[in-house]
């Protein structure tokens, strides 16, 4: 903590720092909602099905891809 500009705090001042950074309940949040990752996994589970199908049906064609 001293490195990043704290030269004058006392060890007892540090603590108090650490701790409330410890115990500090920080959230991601995109778009306002809060990123879990259960979330996340999911959202990614259901973009790569979707793309899938989208491949499957011939909806996106690409040349060079084949499933």
């Amino acid at each position: 903590m001293r490195v990043y500009g704290y030269h004058k705090a006392n060890p007892s001042e540090l603590d108090g720092f650490l701790i409330f950074i410890s115990a500090a309940e920080l959230r991601a949040k995109l778009f306002g909602t809060t990123i879990r990752p259960g979330k996340l996994i999911s959202m990614l589970v259901t973009i790569m099905i979707v793309c899938v199908v989208l491949f499957q049906t011939n909806t996106i064609k690409s040349p060079n891809f084949s499933l």
